[in-house]
């Protein structure tokens, strides 16, 4: 459709790797960064991920 190749904001979304290859300026989604701080947590015992995640629960 050629949407993306023309934008020029901020491009919200979930990790992916190809979003990378747009031309924008990139956030991550909070609810995805979250349920990936959560895993860092569980499995690997991070107290920062946890404090990140309280953090962005505020």
């Amino acid at each position: 459709m050629g949407i993306l190749p023309e934008f020029k904001g901020i491009a919200v979304h979930v990790g992916w790797k190809f979003y990378n290859s747009y031309e924008c300026d990139h956030a991550l989604c909070n609810a995805h960064l979250q349920r990936e701080l959560t895993g860092t947590e569980e499995n690997y015992k991070q107290q920062w991920a946890k404090e990140m995640n309280e953090l962005l629960n505020e």
